[in-house]
């Protein structure tokens, strides 16, 4: 890899202290800037590598139930400096009484814990909500169950309330969640290599951001119908979210786009994340699909083919008979890729890290080198013997 190509700086370094500065250098100091360099350099390319390959992916599922902890406070033991009366003399040797240090004293400290309220979801997962939020599911599913924490407190003995779904669909609460994994595809040019597009140009879509705690899942859709197959979309997501590990989108492209505005979005989302299943479409001015193209890195490529033929086949676009479709195919037959089969793919730094890395390497290279030069150790004679030497 051509950041290792940083390893000649020692190379280098070590030939400059051997020709100048020999009478100044140890053996062993010669290996340091090796040394060093080899770490700095792995380093860095842990770090960039970790940088590139990071990447989110988001998880569907739904919200289980909702706990409201009381504000408590508790006894928090702790040393604190034990202070003396002592007769204490000044210069002129009159006495004055004074304090000072004759030991510990073990007294404690009162630690405050605030409210706070989280919601769990179906996926075992857990995050921090308002208190209007807690309120909100509460009343939604007619729930508020006392909860005595038998805590060991001080003053404030706080327990909690827990809100649980009533399992009634009406009341069903979608929640998207982020996640961190590594992708190598995105970041490697050996195999897969996604064209860089102007998102702007082409009018692509972003990831769509968590809101309250979901995110849409029509992108492009407008009207009634559109908002009834999101709120399907959304559920379907959370409902196939933890058994099939899959995150569904449907992305609508107005009269202007082609099916190269598909594949655009295919190189802009980098193939997309590993457990999504994407439908890219586009209509004409009557709302009549024009082409079709999925995203997706499933393992089943006739799901791909069959779930774009329902879409150009449907000639006016129903957006809720296609995504129940979806969802019903996608949830008897999507199978997760696995990103563990692309370990195999090498991960080139850019050229600025490439770059960066080779000017640290100089640079401890130099303050190694100087630190070898003015340091007090033997030195080495062209006789090969060794002799106290201190420099200064």
């Amino acid at each position: 890899m051509i950041i290792w190509g940083a390893m000649a700086i020692p190379v280098v370094t070590a030939i400059v202290l051997f020709v100048w500065f020999r009478h100044k250098t140890v053996v062993w100091e010669f290996v340091v800037p090796f040394a060093v360099s080899i770490v700095c350099i792995a380093l860095f390319k842990y770090t960039t590598q970790k940088v590139q390959t990071s990447d989110s992916e988001f998880w569907g599922g739904w919200a289980t139930h909702a706990q409201y902890f009381e504000r408590w406070n508790e006894k928090v033991p702790c040393t604190h400096t034990k202070y003396c009366s002592e007769t204490c003399r000044n210069s002129d040797g009159s006495t004055y009484s004074c304090q000072k240090p004759c030991g510990n004293q073990h007294l404690y400290d009162v630690d405050d814990h605030p409210p706070r309220w989280v919601l769990n979801d179906s996926n075992g997962e857990s995050q921090s909500i308002s208190r209007g939020q807690f309120e909100e599911l509460a009343t939604k599913w007619h729930s508020r169950k006392f909860v005595d924490l038998h805590r060991h407190y001080h003053t404030v003995d706080g327990d909690k309330y827990v809100a649980t779904w009533d399992k009634d669909d009406k009341t069903f609460v979608a929640v998207t969640t982020r996640h961190t994994y590594e992708n190598r595809v995105q970041a490697s040019t050996s195999l897969f290599n996604f064209e860089r597009v102007d998102p702007k140009l082409w009018k692509l879509y972003e990831y769509p951001g968590i809101g309250t705690w979901d995110q849409p899942a029509i992108l492009g859709g407008n009207g009634a119908q559109a908002q009834e197959a999101d709120t399907l979309l959304r559920t379907g997501n959370a409902k196939l979210g933890r058994g099939k590990q899959v995150k569904m989108f449907v992305l609508q492209f107005g009269p202007e786009s082609t099916l190269q505005t598909g594949l655009a979005q295919e190189n802009y989302w980098r193939g997309g994340n590993k457990n999504e299943f994407t439908l890219a479409l586009g209509t004409d001015d009557s709302g009549k699909v024009t082409w079709a193209h999925v995203i997706s890195w499933t393992q089943e490529d006739r799901l791909k083919i069959d779930v774009r033929e329902h879409a150009l086949h449907q000639g006016q676009l129903d957006l809720v008979d296609l995504t129940q479709y979806m969802i019903d195919e996608v949830g008897a037959r999507f199978e997760r890729k696995a990103f563990a089969d692309f370990s195999y793919l090498t991960v080139e730094p850019p050229g600025w890290a490439v770059a960066l890395s080779y000017l640290l390497t100089l640079l401890v290279n130099l303050g190694v080198s100087y630190w070898i030069i003015h340091n007090s150790h033997k030195e080495w004679t062209s006789g090969a013997a060794w002799r106290d030497h201190t420099h200064w």
